[in-house]
């Protein structure tokens, strides 16, 4: 078994943006009013806020326009208000009838200085998510074409039981190998996903078992947390419990994933997913592990899908074979990245290919410090060395 991790650098070649173009990219989007309606103002609005801010960490986050960087100070709003509401809770000594009145007017306090960072957070993951839907919409007219040409001869460089580990939040490498009958999402992705034939038939999907395995450690475009404590409520409202409720959310626990409908239409694949939660705030069922350093593996459904993943990734490096690492440049943010290829790689197995000398280098002196670097090298050079399986 050969396993191969993927990151932006190779979806790259399909027309997605490196990590730090993301942001510009999003922007560039919205302001094309091809979003909900309302998104695209409340985007101008936070992107307004940002540039005026008077936390010079946000303002030159702001202007550098890296969204890792933006997210993290917001997410430090973020975990600080929590910790600072549960220590005025300590220090009064819990909320009794006697001093309900007095904490619950200094932590509102906290609060209110902290809605604007919250709002914003709120406003870019929902940006993230509306360009991520676009993209897999728009791929789906532009494969097989000839910006897909690197992503579909990489598809047929797999052979049966490898593994495909990726930091991209993209479907193009599954499409690519959907492509060659290498992989479904009913088990593709290292979990099971049960699909239904259509919104009327509830028969099960049959596929032919993934040749390849999907492993997205940051989580993907598509994918969304069942409502955890609720699994009878569907797409269209809330739904008494079906007879056979037992069974029921026994299936909802066991892979607490869903995909979305036009996620699945996107990759042409006739299927419904019942378990899919289509209301109103759907980003706060996303599962994407968004760009930050503070990495936040949520709770419920999210941490259970988000930790099965990198607990296959683990297993998967330090079985593997080979280990090929293209077009991932493990940024500073990427510390549990680190520590995963640290920790389960056997450094005599990693191949490193990426035409960044900078990146080779910073790769490099984390598995084998002590010899010559690999030469920088293209993802299409890389194709065009590595024989075709027989």
């Amino acid at each position: 078994m050969n396993v191969y991790v993927l990151g932006a650098g190779v979806s790259k070649t399909a027309g997605y943006p490196l990590a730090r173009e993301l942001f510009d990219e999003i922007d560039v989007f919205l302001a094309r009013g091809e979003a909900d309606a309302a998104l695209g103002p409340e985007w101008r609005e936070v992107c307004k806020w940002l540039k005026n801010n008077g936390d010079p960490l946000l303002a030159e986050a702001y202007r550098t326009r890296d969204m890792e960087a933006v997210l993290t100070v917001l997410d430090l709003a973020w975990t600080l208000e929590l910790d600072t509401l549960h220590s005025l809770a300590v220090r009064q000594g819990g909320r009794r009838p006697a001093n309900v009145v007095a904490l619950d007017k200094e932590a509102m306090s906290y609060v209110f200085s902290t809605d604007p960072h919250r709002r914003a957070h709120r406003a870019i993951l929902k940006g993230l998510e509306a360009y991520l839907r676009f993209k897999h919409h728009e791929d789906t007219s532009a494969f097989p074409g000839a910006d897909w040409q690197f992503l579909r001869r990489f598809a047929g460089k797999l052979r049966v039981g490898d593994v495909v580990i990726t930091f991209n939040y993209d479907a193009t490498v599954e499409r690519a190998l959907l492509d060659r009958g290498m992989w479904n999402p009913g088990d593709g992705y290292g979990f099971r996903v049960d699909l239904w034939k259509s919104k009327t038939d509830p028969s099960p999907l049959e596929s032919p078992p993934s040749g390849v395995t999907v492993v997205h450690l940051h989580g993907a475009g598509g994918w969304y947390a069942k409502p955890f404590g609720y699994p009878w409520m569907t797409e269209h409202d809330w739904r008494p419990p079906p007879p056979d409720y037992e069974e029921s959310a026994r299936v909802a626990r066991a892979e607490p994933v869903s995909l979305d409908n036009t996620f699945l239409k996107g990759l042409g694949i006739e299927a419904h997913d019942p378990w899919c939660y289509r209301g109103r705030d759907r980003n706060e069922y996303q599962l994407l592990l968004y760009p930050s350093f503070v990495k936040d593996f949520g709770g419920g459904g999210r941490s259970a899908v988000l930790v099965k993943a990198w607990h296959l990734g683990a297993e998967a490096l330090r079985k593997a074979e080979d280990v090929t690492i293209i077009g991932y440049s493990l940024p500073e943010a990427d510390s549990a990245a680190r520590t995963l290829l640290l920790t389960s790689c056997d450094p005599e197995k990693v191949r490193v290919v990426n035409k960044d000398r900078e990146a080779v280098r910073r790769l490099w002196r984390l598995f084998r410090p002590s010899t010559p670097h690999d030469e920088p090298k293209s993802f299409e050079q890389w194709l065009d060395e590595v024989p075709d399986p027989r």
